[in-house]
């Protein structure tokens, strides 16, 4: 008796290929967006303070529930990379980070900022993941 030719079965790749330098740039692209949000951020706080005539306190608990989205995001995130592969998340983050920030510039007041920055913080924690990801894969580790 026979048994059946198995045949390897590729899964769905993207049709776009990249070469290594235009990785290399992507990858560092992704890298940057969290400390992009912070530091970008930081020398607007006078000025967000006065636009929206808020106290320093909670303008700066914008800065303080952006960090805390991004931690948390980073708990979500990590096993829907796991689950759903590296790509869905990353576009995923990527969509609602964009958003975010949109509605972040359109904010009436701290408080719906405050909000939104903490949106904004968790769909940042999908765009680093595959960075790391891909610097232990090519270690070997």
């Amino acid at each position: 008796m026979s048994t059946p030719e198995r045949t390897a079965v590729r899964p769905q790749t993207a049709a776009l290929r990249l070469r290594p330098w235009q990785q290399f740039t992507l990858l560092g692209a992704l890298s940057m967006f969290a400390p992009l949000s912070t530091d970008m951020y930081l020398p607007a706080l006078p000025s967000v303070q006065h636009d929206l005539s808020a106290s320093a306190t909670a303008v700066t608990l914008t800065l303080t529930s952006s960090l805390i989205g991004l931690g948390a995001g980073q708990l979500i995130a990590g096993p829907l990379s796991d689950a759903f592969g590296r790509r869905r998340p990353v576009l995923a983050g990527l969509a609602i980070y964009t958003v975010a920030s949109v509605l972040c510039a359109l904010a009436p007041d701290v408080w719906t900022l405050t909000v939104m920055r903490l949106i904004q913080g968790a769909a940042n924690a999908a765009a680093p993941m595959p960075p790391s990801s891909v610097r232990r894969s090519r270690r070997g580790k």
